[in-house]
């Protein structure tokens, strides 16, 4: 595994496996975040319409991570030399047209998470008295606010998850042209550094399908 490259200035830079993890790593905090409140609040909730929008933003979120799991998925079936040489040129080269449009898919998503969060500000009168509701609903306003601010942040990370992707991807191309077997070699440590955030998301991911259904 290389842990640093050096650009065409001369610069050190992380290794695209690196970078990528680091990626991988950031958007997996937010998730586990997002989850642990949402969870508290649908549990404790009665109204049927904030429990509705609960409903509605987890189904967005869910829709914007998913991006996550089918760009990174695919790449784990690449494990023999016959399955790498078949499949990655036909996987990079699908994965860079979903790059393209990904961005306004993950905008759309940010649009409904903001409404419904605006939705839960001018009904607080679902949260009473209820220190635990108030204390989740400020976690959840919060976090909102990082991921929305001029409706960028949360479309922002995802483009900069993406553009990680693609370098690690054209890093394992041109090093196919040299070697298949360093490729896979390459490809194999890179996957294996965040297989622990990616196997995690899905969980969370999966977190998120229960919650929604019980709301």
């Amino acid at each position: 595994m290389t842990l640093a490259n050096t650009d065409e200035l001369g610069w050190e830079r992380l290794s695209p496996e690196i970078e990528l993890s680091l990626g991988l790593a950031k958007l997996k905090v937010k998730l586990g975040e997002f989850v642990t409140i949402v969870k508290t609040l649908s549990g404790a909730v009665q109204h049927q319409d904030v429990r509705h929008a609960l409903k509605e933003m987890i189904a967005e979120v869910r829709k914007s991570y998913d991006t996550v799991v089918d760009t990174i998925g695919p790449l784990y079936q690449m494990n023999t030399p016959q399955k790498f040489t078949k499949h990655f040129p036909e996987t990079r080269a699908a994965y860079k047209k979903v790059f393209l449009k990904t961005d306004g898919l993950v905008r759309t998503h940010c649009h409904v998470v903001r409404d419904k969060m605006l939705f839960l500000q001018k009904r607080k009168g679902w949260m009473g008295n209820l220190p635990l509701l108030r204390k989740s609903y400020a976690r959840l306003k919060g976090l909102c606010a990082e991921w929305l601010v001029n409706d960028n942040d949360l479309v922002e990370e995802m483009k900069e998850f993406l553009r990680l992707v693609n370098r690690f991807m054209d890093d394992i191309n041109r090093r196919q042209k040299k070697s298949t077997t360093t490729a896979i070699a390459e490809l194999q440590s890179g996957l294996q550094q965040i297989e622990d955030d990616f196997l995690s998301i899905k969980s969370k991911l999966d977190d998120l399908d229960v919650i929604g259904k019980a709301l």
